[in-house]
């Protein structure tokens, strides 16, 4: 049995965790649990270094027998945490993007902390955001806000190579688009409803980053 406290960004994250992840995992003996970063009074939001490196550390001293690993978006994440600007310098796609963003961001990690609790860490970021994960089965998302809208989501997803290269602008980022096409699209609830409608085999073979990060936790 291997326990896995997955640090969030925010709600979104949060819940998929909880509700997707989790279960999905538990059968392979690995369980996982969501913890929203920040301290209570501040949970959630401004993805800073200094903010992420204090709940790994913490997690990781405080539970000796328990792995860590991140779920943030890349989306407006701060310019200055460690891998961020090397990234967007060096990557020519999504996937070349988050090995350097990842590779550096572990580097700092261990610095930082030590080789003694960072050999339990799982650094992870989300290409470009959660809601790009949705988009591994427009049908789904389609079918909860409405078929109307299944022409877009097709011509959308099928700009791109993967979900995951679904840019991050500021305007087309995925979740601005899902909000473009339908106005009272949810963030939370929404994105809840819509992965567990896909679910994470699916969107594991549409999604090559997501992938790889979940062939790193059920290594454990």
């Amino acid at each position: 049995m291997s326990r896995v406290i997955v640090i969030c960004e925010g709600q979104t994250e949060e819940a998929f965790v909880k509700k997707v992840l989790s279960p999905y995992l538990a059968p392979k003996q690995i369980y996982a649990s969501p913890s929203l970063l920040g301290r209570p009074g501040r949970k959630g939001g401004n993805v800073n270094f200094a903010r992420v490196l204090l709940d790994v550390k913490l997690t990781l001293k405080t539970d000796r027998a328990v792995f860590c690993t991140t779920f943030f978006d890349y989306f407006r994440m701060d310019s200055d945490f460690p891998g961020y600007s090397e990234a967007c310098r060096g990557g020519s796609n999504s996937q070349e993007k988050a090995w350097i963003f990842m590779e550096e961001f572990e580097s700092q990690v261990r610095d930082k902390i030590g080789e003694d609790l960072s050999e339990r860490f799982i650094p992870y970021v989300q290409m470009h955001e959660f809601e790009a994960l949705l988009f591994s089965d427009v049908e789904v998302i389609s079918s909860l806000i409405g078929d109307e809208h299944l022409p877009k989501l097709w011509e959308i997803r099928n700009s791109y190579e993967t979900p995951e290269d679904i840019n991050n602008g500021a305007l087309t980022a995925p979740s601005k688009r899902l909000i473009s096409i339908h106005s009272g699209y949810n963030k939370v609830v929404n994105g809840e409803l819509i992965s567990e409608g896909i679910g994470v085999d699916k969107i594991r073979k549409e999604c090559p980053g997501f992938d790889v990060w979940l062939k790193s936790i059920e290594r454990l």
